[in-house]
């Protein structure tokens, strides 16, 4: 008995087909799609045989509750796809733009009808795959792969200034977490709100305070002093002893925040003050100097044994 041959086009699966009246009809092409990998889209192909189901209009002249009204079979010949009933944008049905006396032959079955309706489910089917592309051409999160490697994504990158080759690999971060501060990134100038937007991004309950101007004392590599019969006169601002307050070369980012886990996370060696650092250096630059203060209640901290040392402050 030899092997009988399985048809080139698969049959839904019962969930599937349970779940098909309340399925959205984008949804239900990419779960076709994902059933298919490595085979064209859905409507990619200039021949619709490409395409595993067909989409025809139903025929019915009522209020339509769904997008996708039922699947059907052709129990005669395996070698036909599945036909997807769909209540919107058909030749024939309740949305269609033709005269009501084709529509009228087609819904009441009418002699004849057959070949008209066949006539319009190939345009039908077409206008369908090709709406659909449109959709996912214009909807990013439709075609967004993994890592943002799709081209919506690398133009967004673009604009931001991460998309030329070689620039990702100086940030030791995925090129695709800048995605959601492309549009604080493509600013000309760096604000208090492009800071607001990645401190929000890694902890949605820290608020943040930033000020252009922080002080820092900058080493005199010469200080003034009387050495041999050189004078100076004391005018001017001029500065005395080796050091001197700089107020506009380093900004001020005061983080503060009532989460526990936040709290422990913005420490020096937590992650959220590592990856806002990594933030910070793509949104600023290398050239820009920020103070970073955290304000967090007592209760959050732990409490410092006594008799020992420890360097640094809090």
């Amino acid at each position: 008995m030899g092997r009988e041959a399985q048809p080139p086009h698969s049959r839904l699966t019962p969930r599937l087909e349970a779940d098909l009246p309340r399925i959205n009809f984008y949804r239900f092409c990419q779960l076709l799609e994902k059933r298919r990998p490595g085979q064209p889209l859905m409507g990619g192909t200039s021949h619709p045989a490409d395409d595993p189901v067909r989409f025809y209009p139903h025929p019915g002249m009522g209020f339509p509750a769904s997008e996708l009204k039922a699947v059907e079979y052709d129990e005669a010949d395996d070698s036909r796809p599945p036909v997807i009933r769909t209540t919107f944008m058909g030749l024939y049905g309740v949305d269609s733009p033709l005269p009501t006396a084709y529509l009228d032959d087609i819904a009441q079955h009418r002699e004849g009808h057959e070949a008209l309706q066949g006539l319009l489910d190939i345009f039908s089917h077409r206008i369908m795959t090709q709406f659909y592309r449109i959709w996912r051409k214009y909807s990013w999160p439709a075609t967004f792969e993994p890592g943002g490697t799709d081209r919506l994504s690398q133009s967004l990158l673009g604009l931001a200034g991460l998309g030329i080759p070689g620039t990702t690999q100086h940030i030791a971060s995925p090129a695709s977490r800048f995605l959601a501060l492309t549009g604080v990134l493509r600013q000309p100038g760096k604000t208090q709100q492009g800071i607001q937007a990645l401190v929000t991004l890694l902890a949605p309950e820290t608020t943040v305070r930033v000020s252009p101007y922080s002080l820092r004392p900058v080493a005199i590599s010469q200080p003034l002093g009387f050495y041999g019969d050189d004078d100076f006169f004391l005018d001017g601002n001029t500065p005395l002893g080796d050091e001197a307050m700089d107020a506009s070369s380093q900004l001020l980012v005061a983080l503060t925040t009532d989460n526990p886990a936040e709290a422990q996370g913005w420490k020096p060696d937590g992650p959220l003050f590592r990856d806002f650092l990594i933030l910070l250096r793509v949104y600023l630059g290398w050239r820009f100097r920020a103070n970073i203060t955290l304000t967090a209640p007592t209760r959050l901290l732990a409490v410092p044994p006594l008799g020992t040392s420890r360097s640094g402050s809090v």
